[in-house]
């Protein structure tokens, strides 16, 4: 939920920079409060709110139109991409988490390390006190240039849990969902049990990633069949990668095959409808090829996951498809 506090810091941002336009943008969740923001901050703040109707799914997609300031809900900034026309509102979970790290406690292990979306990074330095003062020994990982906080990991970015992958024999992942600790157990090769406070559970992920393996597995080994790779770069600000788009059109080519690139900002099942392509290689967020797979008429792959199926790369050596902070392209 959004706060009067938080209204209070926009408006005094507002003032400072002298706007005239703001333009907000909000992930699905917080959709519902925009037209009350858009109406306090015009009638306080004596601006033009516009509001971004478009799909937001993380700070890697940000508005081109910013009017003299964009407002940015639900995420923190990406380091790698700053822009100070920028204000971005990270907003934090009021849930509370440490019933259930008291829950989890005879399932951890002597060393983790722990992880949270951004929603609860706040509440990682307690949770680390918490468990230490419970005889686990913490780490808090550093991340690259795309991440903000000690510990935060994105859906594309889990540079954080693999800094101290090496030193813990487990991670604790503070979240909702699944996709965040699957992504951490694919990069890191460790046993990730989750706290999640909107279900309020504790729960392992190792089941769930045997079975996103076996389904990628039976994806990746329909590409030797295809002939025509349509390539599917973003032109997100966060997830343009050209360069990492051109050496996979290369690689498909030197096996023979044909490949072209495909420029989309919503990468939408329906707009590659019309193409002659016999399967799809996604070099945009991760969550396209691994979690919107099933809505997709024919095969879709992550960059890594191309290399395995064209035999550039050993089924052994599969490893998640992240987007590291040098490779932000603005």
């Amino acid at each position: 939920m959004i706060t009067d506090w938080e209204i209070q810091g926009i408006l005094d941002e507002i003032k400072r920079r002298e706007c005239k336009t703001v333009v907000l943008q909000l992930p699905e969740g917080l959709k519902r409060e925009a037209v009350h923001v858009a109406k306090e901050l015009e009638e306080k703040g004596d601006v033009q709110v516009v509001v971004s109707a478009d799909p937001c799914y993380g700070a890697c997609d940000l508005v081109s139109f910013k009017g003299d300031l964009l407002v940015h809900f639900g995420h923190a900034p990406l380091p790698c991409l700053s822009d100070e026309d920028i204000l971005f509102v990270e907003l934090s979970s009021e849930l509370d988490v440490f019933p259930l790290l008291e829950k989890a406690l005879p399932k951890l292990k002597e060393s983790v390390a722990i992880t949270a979306a951004i929603q609860y990074v706040p509440t990682l330095s307690h949770a680390k006190q918490f468990l230490e003062k419970n005889g686990i020994k913490v780490h808090l990982g550093e991340g690259d240039s795309r991440i903000a906080y000690p510990g935060q990991v994105l859906g594309c970015n889990f540079s954080a849990p693999r800094a101290v992958s090496e030193d813990v024999e487990q991670i604790l992942h503070i979240g909702e969902g699944n996709f965040h600790p699957l992504g951490i157990a694919l990069a890191t090769g460790k046993e990730v049990l989750i706290v999640d406070p909107e279900k309020n559970e504790v729960r392992d992920i190792s089941e769930l990633k045997e079975t996103i393996l076996r389904q990628r597995h039976a994806i990746i080994s329909k590409l030797e069949s295809a002939t025509t790779f349509g390539i599917l770069v973003s032109s997100k600000i966060g997830q343009k990668r050209f360069g990492l788009a051109a050496r996979i059109k290369d690689m498909v080519e030197k096996e023979g095959k044909k490949a072209v690139l495909f420029l989309l900002d919503n990468i939408d099942p329906d707009y590659l409808l019309g193409y002659d392509v016999d399967a799809f290689i996604s070099v945009a967020c991760p969550r396209i090829a691994i979690d919107d797979f099933a809505v997709h008429k024919r095969p879709i792959v992550t960059s890594i996951e191309a290399e395995i199926g064209l035999g550039a790369r050993k089924w052994e050596d599969y490893a998640f498809d992240e987007i590291p902070g040098p490779e932000c392209e603005i």
